[in-house]
């Protein structure tokens, strides 16, 4: 945020909440689970760029940061194709069954943009949690944050 304050710019924060996310854990353990984290993760990181970081901040919820953004669109592009690839079906290895199962979760993004949306770090999670929130209602959408 320092930096694109210095250089007068906008940073997009996403928050990603993984839908269905539950079921897998619940339906094939906790091991199915985590290898679903893994691959949901290695699937954001191969779409954004270099200089974008990918989090995970807990259970199934990510953070995407894209630190220097040229607009809203290419931002909507960004969720768009993390979205589509989410809601791609995933194979897992069921541990101990010798087996793979096809599942499919999808995601609902939020989406807050500094400095429009918050002035500071824990106003623009919020803002874009928030958001979250509102795209969750529709189940495997992005919104962008709307005070």
């Amino acid at each position: 945020m320092s930096l694109a304050r210095r250089e007068r710019h906008e940073l997009a924060l996403l928050y990603l909440d993984l839908d269905r996310f539950k079921a897998v854990n619940d339906t094939w353990g906790h091991n199915a689970g985590d290898e679903l984290l893994k691959a949901a993760a290695d699937r954001i990181r191969r779409l954004v760029r270099e200089s974008d970081t990918v989090a995970r901040i807990g259970g199934d919820e990510f953070t995407v940061i894209f630190p220097k953004i040229a607009s809203r669109e290419d931002i909507a592009k960004a969720a768009q194709k993390i979205n589509g690839a989410l809601s791609a079906g995933f194979q897992l290895h069921l541990t101990g069954q010798g087996t793979q199962q096809e599942v499919g979760i999808g995601c609902s993004i939020g989406i807050a943009v500094y400095p429009g949306d918050a002035q500071d770090i824990d106003g623009l999670i919020k803002a874009a949690d928030t958001a979250m929130y509102e795209a969750k209602q529709t189940h495997n959408a992005f919104r962008f944050y709307q005070p």
